[in-house]
């Protein structure tokens, strides 16, 4: 939430996040254009994603539009989607 702007949208847009320990509990959503990659999630993979039905608006989580995330780690944070989101996302994940 720190690179939220107050009273904006929960949306992180085009930024490169890089070497970071990002903490929760909060939900992401993976909006388009973001790549997260040689990146780690604490818990099992199914534990990560929680699934939504396509066109439902998604309250409470933190978006990203456009962002790279290289090299992080993610602890006691989830991810919001739809299956079709979800099993791309899955493709590409690793857990520790």
């Amino acid at each position: 939430m720190d690179l939220v702007s107050p009273g904006t949208k929960p949306v992180i847009s085009n930024r490169t996040i890089e070497d970071c320990e990002i903490r929760g509990p909060a939900m992401i959503y993976l909006s388009y254009g973001t790549v997260i990659t040689h990146s780690s999630f604490d818990g099992d993979i199914n534990s990560l994603f929680v699934e939504v039905p396509e066109n439902r608006m998604i309250l409470g989580a933190i978006g990203l539009e456009n962002c790279v995330i290289r090299k992080c780690r993610f602890l006691a944070l989830g991810i919001i989607g739809t299956r079709e989101q979800i099993e791309r996302a899955k493709r590409g994940f690793k857990t520790v």
